[in-house]
């Protein structure tokens, strides 16, 4: 059994443990995938913009691959979209970018969803409401939405920040009370604005501010902060 899960009919986190664990998952899965960036074997072959969609990719399996093994029990099946070291896919994904499930698509039924995570790597209000709303409706035991992170300085972002989750809240239910997380990553994509810059992964030495994750939780009819890490690049 993995370490975040009681045993019984309801799947319950551990509040506190399970919380540093979410963001432990996440920052890991995020430094793993920023490490792509200097891989030079890493989907060499593509646009660029075609690598940061790939990118954005690798973070949902790193991320969801960490959070499965870490905080659900390893019987569990892990349905997302592979992505290799080079760049190269293997279908994967069912109803939202990834999910642990009881039951495995295609082989047998679907009993429920443990965790369904949806991410998100550009910032403008008409993505958002698609893939958040996707989170919203679906049911599971807990969810967890990953909001791209692109604005040019500190103060900015921070109010990105502050607006975004305000807007979210109103979608909220009592039900996701203690289950639903809200985290920020940096986007793989350019600054907001700046369409002539590369890659905000390769240019973080202007704008140390985004190397970062960000972590919420919804309780108490709010967002809470969980905590911040700071990016770093990983071979692990």
């Amino acid at each position: 059994m993995g370490r975040g899960l009681s045993q019984g009919k309801d799947i319950v986190m551990r509040k506190s443990n399970n919380d540093t664990l979410m963001l432990e998952c996440i920052h890991k899965g995020y430094c793993k995938a920023l490490s792509m960036i200097q891989k030079p074997g890493f989907a060499n072959d593509k646009s660029d913009a075609v690598k940061n969609r790939l990118l954005s990719k690798k973070f949902v399996v790193e991320v969801s691959r960490r959070i499965h093994k870490k905080i659900f029990e390893g019987n569990h099946e892990l349905n997302v979209i592979e992505v290799n070291d080079k760049g190269g896919t293997t279908p994967g994904e069912w109803l939202v970018d990834a999910c642990i499930t009881e039951g495995k698509k295609r082989a047998e039924f679907i009993s429920k969803v443990i965790f369904a995570m949806e991410s998100e790597s550009g910032t403008d209000e008409p993505a958002f409401n698609e893939d958040f709303a996707k989170l919203v409706h679906v049911k599971a035991s807990h969810k967890l939405y990953l909001n791209g992170l692109d604005r040019p300085t500190s103060q900015k972002t921070d109010d990105y920040i502050e607006d975004r989750l305000g807007y979210a809240k109103q979608f909220m239910n009592e039900e996701d009370a203690d289950t639903f997380y809200f985290g920020f990553w940096p986007s793989p994509g350019k600054i907001k604005s700046r369409a002539r810059e590369s890659s905000i992964w390769k240019e973080f030495e202007q704008y140390p501010h985004l190397n970062k994750i960000h972590l919420y939780k919804f309780t108490q009819k709010d967002f809470h902060l969980i905590g911040k890490r700071q990016g770093r690049l990983t071979q692990k």
